[in-house]
C-alpha cells in the first residue's frame, strides 16, 4: 500500500495464502494520522511491515506471519504469535510513542520473540514467551518496563543492549538454552546487560516473586558499564554449577565501589567465591528470605479457623480452643489470627470461665507479644478479662491510662465507653462500687447517663476523628501538636513543638468555627511547650460539652486539631 493511503480492516478477517505458499505479504507505508485497527483478525503465512502508522492489534493470531513495524506507537494485546516474532523499531525519535506488548503468547520464533529498537517507552507486560531463538531484546531504548512475563525454553532470555529499562515484578525467567544456531559462545543466559545499559532488577516482597533460575549459562551476565543501579527481592539461582549464578565479564574499573546485590536469594546451596564473580566486588550480604506465601498461610489458618467454630458449636469446646490457639501459634502473621485471639473470649464464657487463665495467656504468650498490632489488641482483651472476673479497679485504670496516652483519638474515645461500661458494671456487681479512679468525670452517675454519653460518643465518632491522622505530620522540621487527654474533663494539656522560635498564636475554636479563647499570643522559643486548657472561654467561663478545634499558628505555618470535652 501506498503513503498516505488508508486501510480499514473488519473485524475477524482472515489473511492467508492458498496451500500455505510464502509471499511478501502485507505491507503499508504511512505518513498519515489514520491509526490502523485489527480486531481478532488471523494471519497465516502472511508477514506483516507496517511502516510510520500507528498500530493496534487485539485478540489476533499470527501463525508464521511475522510482524515488523516502523515508527508511531504499536499496541498488542492478548494476541497469539506461533511460529512467528515481532519487532518494532523508531528510527523517527519522538518521545511519546509507546510500544506496549501485553498479555500475549509469543512461541517458535526463528527470531527473537519480541524484538524493539529505539523505542522511549515499551511496555512489555504479562505476556508468554518460549521456545524462541531469543525471548526479549531491547536495543537503544531509553525507557523500558518488563514486569510479570513468562519467559522460558528460549535461546535467551532478556538482552538489554545500550537500553534504560526496569525487570520488575515477579517475571519467571527459566530453562534459556542455546542451540547449535546460537553458536558456541551465545545463548543460554538469563539476563544479558550490555554496552552503557541502564536497569533495574527489582522483584516483589510478597508472592508471586521474581525467579531467574536453571538457565544453561550464567543467570545474570553483564559488562562492566552495565551493573544494575538496583537489584533486590529477586530469587536466583541453579541446580547446575558450571557457571556462575552472577558474572561481570570484563575488567571492573569502579573497585573502590561494591556493587550492591545484597537482600536477594541465591538458594541453599549458595556459595559466593563460585557463584558470584569476581566474587569479592560485590555485597551480597543480607540475603532475602521469601518465606511461604501469605496466602497460603491465609488459606490454612481459615481453614483452621473454620473447623475451630464448628467444634464450638457442636459443644466440643477442647478442640476448638486447641484450634484457636494453633492458629495463633502457627499462623500469627494472618488476619485470621486477630480473630482467633477475639474468639477466644468468647469460648471461654461458654466453656470453663477460667479468664485469669486466658487473662494470663494473652500477655504472655510469645506470638501475642511479638507484633505492635497483636500486642495492643491483646492487651484490650486481657483487660476485658479482668472485667470478667471482677477486677475492675484494674480495667479502670487500663483505660485511664489509654486516654491519657493514647495510640490514637479513636482509641481514646473508645476507652472511655468501655471505663463508662466497667464503672457500671462495678456498681452492680462488686462490693468495689465506691471505687473512683484518677479520671472522676468517667463514672457516670446512672445507667441513663452512661448510654447518653455513650450514644453521643458513638453518633459523633466520623466527626471527632476524620482527618485525625493528617493533624499532626511526623516531621522533624515541621511544628507538632497534640494534647492529652483527650476526652477531657474538666482540663487538658496542649503540647506543641517548634521547629524554629517566633511569634506564635495558639486558639480554641466551637464546631461552628467561632473563637472560644487565645491561649496564647507570644515569642515562644525553638522546642516543646506545654499549655493547660481549663475548658474557659476568653470571659472566663465554662464552655459546654462537645468537640472543639485548637489552631496552632507560627509565621509560616499553621496546624489544627480536635479535642472532646466531656462532662
Amino acid at each position: 500500500m501506498c503513503p498516505n493511503s488508508s486501510l480499514v480492516v473488519g473485524n475477524h478477517v482472515t489473511f492467508r495464502t492458498e496451500n500455505n505458499d510464502t509471499c511478501l505479504g502485507l505491507v503499508k507505508f504511512g505518513n498519515n494520522d489514520q491509526v490502523i485497527t485489527f480486531n481478532n483478525t488471523v494471519f497465516i503465512n502472511m508477514p506483516i511491515e507496517i511502516n510510520n502508522t500507528e498500530v493496534i492489534f487485539n485478540g489476533c493470531t499470527f501463525t508464521r506471519s511475522n510482524l515488523l513495524h516502523n515508527n508511531e506507537p504499536l499496541s498488542i494485546n492478548y494476541c497469539d504469535f506461533e511460529f512467528s516474532g515481532l519487532q518494532a523499531i523508531q528510527t523517527i525519535p519522538d518521545p511519546d510513542d509507546l510500544c506496549w506488548i501485553r498479555n500475549t503468547e509469543v512461541s517458535n520464533s526463528t527470531l527473537a520473540g519480541i524484538q524493539i529498537t529505539g523505542y522511549s517507552k515499551v511496555k512489555i507486560q504479562n505476556n508468554n514467551i518460549h521456545h524462541n531463538f531469543s525471548g526479549i531484546e531491547l536495543y537503544e531504548c531509553s525507557g523500558g518496563v518488563v514486569t510479570d512475563n513468562e519467559i522460558s525454553y528460549n535461546g535467551n532470555g532478556i538482552l538489554l543492549y545500550h537500553s534504560n529499562a526496569d525487570i520488575t515484578g515477579h517475571n519467571n525467567i527459566t530453562y534459556n538454552y542455546s542451540s547449535s544456531v546460537h553458536g558456541d559462545n551465545r545463548g543460554g543466559y538469563g539476563i544479558d546487560g550490555q554496552h552503557l545499559t541502564s536497569w533495574n532488577l527489582i522483584g516483589q516482597d510478597t508472592y508471586p516473586i521474581q525467579i531467574i533460575h536453571d538457565n544453561q549459562r550464567e543467570q545474570i551476565l553483564m559488562q562492566s558499564n552495565s551493573i544494575p543501579s538496583s537489584m533486590y527481592f529477586n530469587k536466583v539461582y541453579s541446580s547446575n554449577h558450571d557457571k556462575p549464578y552472577l558474572r561481570m565479564w570484563d575488567d571492573y574499573i569502579g573497585t573502590s565501589r561494591m556493587i550492591n546485590i545484597s537482600n536477594n536469594n541465591w538458594s541453599s546451596d549458595f556459595i559466593p567465591t563460585r557463584d558470584l564473580s569476581p566474587e569479592p566486588v560485590f555485597t551480597y550480604l543480607p540475603m532475602w528470605e521469601p518465606g511461604i506465601p501469605l496466602q497460603v498461610l491465609e488459606d490454612e489458618a481459615f481453614l483452621l479457623f473454620e473447623e475451630a467454630m464448628s467444634a464450638a458449636y457442636n459443644m466440643d469446646y477442647i478442640v476448638a480452643e486447641q484450634k484457636l490457639k494453633k492458629i495463633i501459634a502457627e499462623y500469627p502473621e494472618t488476619k485470621v489470627c486477630v480473630d482467633a485471639a477475639k474468639q477466644l473470649l468468647i469460648l471461654v464464657e461458654k466453656y470453663n470461665k477460667n479468664y485469669e487463665a486466658l487473662e494470663l495467656y494473652y500477655t504472655t504468650y510469645p506470638t501475642l507479644r511479638n507484633d505492635p498490632i497483636l500486642i495492643k489488641m491483646a492487651d484490650y482483651l486481657a483487660n476485658f478479662c479482668k472485667m470478667k472476673y471482677g477486677d475492675y479497679p484494674e480495667a479502670i485504670q487500663f483505660f485511664e491510662d489509654l486516654i491519657l496516652n493514647p495510640p490514637s483519638l479513636p482509641d481514646s474515645l473508645f476507652a472511655v465507653i468501655d471505663a463508662g461500661y466497667a464503672y457500671l458494671l462495678m456498681a452492680q456487681n462488686s462490693d468495689k462500687c465506691s471505687y473512683v479512679g484518677d479520671l472522676k468525670w468517667l463514672k457516670q452517675t446512672s445507667v441513663t447517663a452512661y448510654l447518653n454519653s455513650r450514644n453521643s460518643l458513638i453518633n459523633n465518632k466520623l466527626l471527632i476523628t476524620s482527618q485525625y491522622n493528617q493533624a499532626t505530620p511526623d516531621l522533624p522540621d515541621a511544628i507538632r501538636i497534640s494534647n492529652y487527654p483527650n476526652p477531657f474533663n474538666p482540663n487538658t494539656t496542649i503540647n506543641f513543638y517548634l521547629p524554629e522560635s517566633g511569634n506564635v498564636f495558639l486558639e480554641v475554636f466551637n464546631i461552628k468555627g467561632q473563637r472560644v479563647k487565645t491561649l496564647i499570643n507570644e515569642h515562644k522559643e525553638t522546642g516543646s511547650h506545654d499549655f493547660v486548657w481549663d475548658a474557659t472561654d476568653q470571659n472566663g467561663r465554662f464552655v459546654s460539652s462537645g468537640v472543639y478545634f485548637y489552631r496552632l499558628s507560627t509565621g509560616t505555618n499553621s496546624i489544627v486539631n480536635k479535642m472532646l470535652l466531656m462532662k
